[in-house]
């Protein structure tokens, strides 16, 4: 899956929360450019929703570090540039704005506020290994755990995604329905 696999799997996460975790119509996925053995280093996907509501994003192992998310709704949006790795060790921050268009659109006003955190909760990779080792422990010995079901349920989620995604790419951007893989 390369980039799409790597990059991709937390863009198509952040895409099922902002949409209350509702499965995609149609997914289609273009792989601008693969290794001579055909894994993807660069792509650009786009999941379309019901109701002409679409997420796009695009991921690669060639360009600049970037990792910021923007979730755009009709009267406000949600940005955050620590998507996936803290800049920072013990903070983290995402804004929240909204805009619109002035009288004769001479301006755009926009008015947002910055949202910051600090401490242990912004160490993302440090709360997932946290949170995985609960699971592991509160295994009993009958091998039953009593973990919430939606984690399971929205990791195979994100990986029929992922799966409709590269079927996609692999046949030249062909738009796929998730719900058939």
């Amino acid at each position: 899956f390369g980039a799409l696999g790597d990059l991709g799997w937390y863009n198509i996460r952040i895409s099922l929360w902002a949409f209350d975790w509702e499965m995609p119509t149609a997914v289609r996925c273009d792989y601008l450019e693969t290794t001579a053995q055909g894994v993807p280093v660069t792509c650009h996907a786009m999941l379309s929703f019901k109701d002409g509501r679409s997420a796009t994003f695009d991921c690669s192992f060639k360009g600049a570090l970037r990792q910021w998310v923007e979730i755009v709704g009709e009267n406000k949006m949600l940005s955050c540039d620590d998507f996936v790795v803290n800049q920072k060790e013990d903070s983290a921050e995402y804004t929240i704005g909204e805009g619109g268009i002035s009288d004769k659109a001479l301006t755009f006003p926009k008015v947002s506020t910055t949202f910051a955190m600090s401490g242990k909760a912004c160490k993302s990779n440090v709360r997932l290994i946290e949170r995985m080792s609960s699971i592991v422990c509160s295994i009993d010995a009958s091998g039953k755990t009593a973990f919430d079901q939606s984690w399971l349920d929205t990791s195979v989620q994100t990986q029929r995604i992922m799966w409709a995604l590269h079927l996609s790419g692999a046949a030249q951007g062909k738009w796929v329905d998730p719900a058939t893989v």
